[in-house]
């Protein structure tokens, strides 16, 4: 809410942090501060939480409507855009192509990234 409605980027990423050191078993603050630190261009931090994020392998969710697979498939994209805007090419090739495999609502956006990426 304090990042998508209000744009406190600030408040949003102290609620992610407070979550994050109450329950490391969580997926949302690994996506939520990845978003963060993407934003507000610190994209090496952003790959760090995304990729934290995609190895921890718990299910645990705050949002019980939204399931753990839905959040790996948007950390995925996520941490794709952060290597494309980082000029390697090949790891966000990767990934997208990984992304290619879930069931990811966008997967027409990704085929048009994975194209341009390899054009």
């Amino acid at each position: 809410v304090y990042l998508e409605q209000k744009r406190d980027v600030k408040k949003a990423f102290e609620y992610f942090k407070k979550i994050y050191e109450l329950d490391q078993n969580l997926l949302e603050p690994y996506l939520g501060m990845g978003i963060i630190y993407a934003r507000t261009n610190q994209l090496d931090k952003a790959v760090t939480m995304f990729t934290k994020g995609l190895n921890n392998k718990t299910t645990k969710t705050i949002e019980m409507r939204i399931n753990h697979e839905q959040i790996r498939q948007t950390i995925l994209f996520n941490l794709a855009q952060c290597f494309e805007q980082t000029n390697k090419k090949n790891e966000a090739k990767e990934y997208y192509e990984l992304l290619l495999k879930t069931k990811f609502p966008m997967k027409e956006k990704v085929k048009q990234r994975l194209s341009q990426l390899t054009s």
